[in-house]
């Protein structure tokens, strides 16, 4: 380790907020206190921040459709991680079965990287440029790991598994036709 490098410390920071709309299906009714029973009862969906919608682009043309699907899995209280969401049966398919949990693997890890090395999570438009020469350091077992622009796989490797996916409860908006779910990512 360098003692001259400041490595900034992911235990307990928020990575990214995303807010996404859902649409409600008709005959649908929800309020605040109520949840979904399931993910067929919404329909359509958008970000409230349009360039962090559009920023997701740079991990896949799918990626928007996607976090939108792990937002709603992790309201249902299905998924808390990235690893738990990806083991998830599916109700859409992207290749075919086979391959489809390869490709959400990859995308999943690929999004992280982004998050963690670059500025797709703003609300302004990103250039998509991943700076590896960010440094962060992450204790957990009465260790503290550090990850450079060498080990930075291992990093995301370990926010794959790590990083919490929580919906802020007290955000939550439900009207008469749509919900919004705001999506926290916390290492």
């Amino acid at each position: 380790m360098d003692d001259k490098l400041s490595y900034a410390l992911l235990n307990g920071y928020t990575v990214a907020t995303y807010a996404i709309c859902y649409q409600l299906k008709d005959g649908v009714e929800l309020d605040k206190f109520e949840f979904l029973k399931s993910k067929q009862e919404v329909s359509a969906k958008r970000f409230q921040q349009f360039n962090q919608q559009n920023n997701l682009i740079f991990v896949d043309m799918l990626f928007p459709n996607i976090l939108a699907d792990i937002a709603l899995e992790v309201y249902l209280k299905n998924a808390a991680t990235f690893a738990e969401y990806t083991a998830l049966p599916k109700t859409f398919q992207i290749i075919n079965e086979a391959q489809d949990a390869k490709f959400l693997n990859e995308k999943a890890r690929k999004f992280i990287e982004y998050v963690l090395y670059s500025d797709i999570q703003n609300d302004k438009q990103s250039s998509g440029t991943l700076h590896y020469n960010r440094y962060y350091s992450y204790e957990f077992d009465d260790k503290c790991l550090y990850f450079n622009e060498i080990n930075y796989g291992s990093l995301i490797e370990l926010a794959f598994s790590k990083l919490k996916l929580s919906v802020s409860l007290e955000k939550l908006a439900v009207n008469a036709s749509e919900l919004v779910i705001y999506l926290n990512m916390k290492m």
